[in-house]
């Protein structure tokens, strides 16, 4: 009868070579959706406030390019303008992205 002096009960247990990649790969990813279910909605409103501000530049820059400063009556005309054709833009992206065009 023959041993196998390689082989003993506490094999068993230990993870193959092959598998500890897999193993950091399922933890990193673990990781990183613990941090973006933490972290998510703070980095989204973030995102959000950025993004409004930026308009808000791009509206003052705009109109007051055109003879429309903040401060004028025709001001808001304008930024309503704006307001439009931001959304239908969006609108053509959306059906682009779809397949529509």
């Amino acid at each position: 009868m023959k041993t196998d002096i390689l082989r003993s009960d506490n094999m068993a247990t230990k993870p193959r070579s092959s598998q500890i990649p897999s193993v950091v790969f399922a933890l990193a990813v673990s990781a990183g959706a613990i941090y973006a279910a933490a972290h998510g909605p703070t980095l989204w409103r973030a995102a959000q406030e950025v993004k409004a501000e930026q308009i808000k530049q791009e509206d003052r820059m705009f109109c007051k390019n055109f003879g429309m400063p903040p401060d004028s009556e025709s001001f808001a005309t304008c930024v309503g303008y704006l307001s439009e054709i931001r959304r239908l833009h969006g609108d053509r992206l959306t059906a682009e992205a779809a397949g529509v065009f």
